[in-house]
């Protein structure tokens, strides 16, 4: 049976794109025998860590600054707010900085729908791709195999991927339903993590907002 382990850095072939894809319907798949080993999984990019440390350092930055700026509001003495209005204040900026740090974990450390290598996604395995492995070459020069039935099989992953999958290039993974690559939170954006894509910069920004609206309140004389 084929090997299902990863990720590991080996040589494997073109870009999974399917513009470039060759139409292999009519070749022969062979089905993995007992010896026959797929190449290891090729790790991310190393720029896609970075890209995360960006995007995680700033949305977590406007949480604290909420959560201090909250804090002082509430607790200082000086506070011209109602018992009332430092609840509401803690109450929202409590639940903005909740959604914003939920959002980015998912975003982070979240499937966003990786087709992964099971039995059902690796077979059956292509005859060109499977002679080559027989022969412990890489498969460099291949193309994508498009199958009406199938969907397409990705030379990169050595999987069979729907066609509403598409192959990162940062990532180095097919992803199911793929939105893009967010070079500012380092991470494929698909139909599972979309919604918490869409939600973690507005609910930073948001508690920020809050904040400065009840700073404001805070600061302002009372009314007579």
């Amino acid at each position: 049976m084929a090997d299902l382990d990863g990720p590991y850095d080996v040589p494997c072939g073109s870009d999974g794109d399917d513009a470039a894809a060759a139409d292999n319907t009519d070749q022969e798949a062979a089905t993995s025998d007992a010896d026959l080993r797929l190449p290891p999984l090729p790790p991310p990019l190393k720029t896609r860590n970075l890209e995360f440390c960006c995007g995680a350092t700033t949305i977590l930055t406007c949480v604290f600054i909420a959560v201090g700026v909250a804090a002082a509001v509430i607790f200082a003495p000086s506070s011209n707010l109602s018992f009332t209005a430092k609840i509401v204040c803690a109450v929202l900026v409590g639940v903005e900085c909740l959604v914003a740090v939920i959002s980015l974990l998912v975003i982070g450390f979240g499937d966003p729908g990786i087709v992964k290598r099971t039995p059902a996604t690796i077979n059956p395995i292509p005859k060109e791709v499977a002679e080559r492995l027989r022969a412990g070459e890489g498969l460099d020069g291949l193309q994508n195999f498009v199958d009406e039935s199938r969907g397409v099989y990705c030379v990169k992953c050595c999987v069979w991927r729907p066609r509403n999958a598409v192959h990162c290039t940062t990532c180095r993974r097919c992803c199911r339903d793929h939105d893009h690559h967010c070079g500012f939170y380092g991470r494929c954006i698909a139909k599972k993590n979309l919604t918490y894509f869409f939600a973690v910069g507005p609910a930073g920004w948001a508690a920020i907002v809050t904040c400065i609206v009840f700073a404001a309140l805070a600061l302002a004389p009372p009314i007579r």
